[in-house]
């Protein structure tokens, strides 16, 4: 029997607005969008053993925010999903993924949107917008490394 797999597909929270875009850190409504993602997963009984992000402060910050309400989650920066096209952060997912049950993923649009999008397309449903902290729940069989391969399910979305 093949294990069910879930993938949290996160748009980091709202930043502030600034020159260098890559520093740009979560303005305080972002800082309590993150924190209410984070609330929100708790609430679903969604505890990701692995959490990547995108190594821009604003998504750092949107990921620790989550990690502290949940009080789990092994984070880690990866400079490479920066501004990533979806097939990049699909194959990110497809090797950090190994023996997690759940992973998580934050990152920035366009590229996170497309992704849920189409995983969700997937299985018959759609994902029409993806604003800040936005979180998809994406349910597949399988293993990590099958994920691209895989019928996927939307099982959840939510948004601030």
């Amino acid at each position: 029997m093949a294990t069910t797999r879930t993938l949290l597909l996160i748009r980091h929270a709202h930043a502030s607005p600034g020159e260098q875009d890559h520093a740009r850190p979560l303005s305080e409504r972002g800082l309590i969008e993150a924190k209410a993602a984070g609330a929100w997963l708790d609430a679903q009984g969604l505890a990701p053993e692995r959490l990547i992000h995108s190594d821009a402060r604003r998504t750092s910050e949107t990921a620790q925010g989550i990690a502290e309400v949940l009080r789990a989650a092994s984070l880690e920066a990866r400079a490479e999903l920066y501004l990533a096209e979806p097939d990049r952060l699909l194959e990110a997912a497809t090797q950090a993924g190994g023996d997690a049950v759940c992973l998580a993923l934050v990152a920035h649009n366009p590229g996170i949107h497309e992704l849920a999008d189409r995983l969700a397309r997937r299985g018959g449903t759609q994902v029409s917008s993806f604003v800040p902290a936005s979180v998809a729940v994406i349910e597949f069989e399988g293993a990590w490394s099958e994920l691209g391969h895989r019928p996927t399910t939307l099982a959840d979305y939510w948004r601030p």
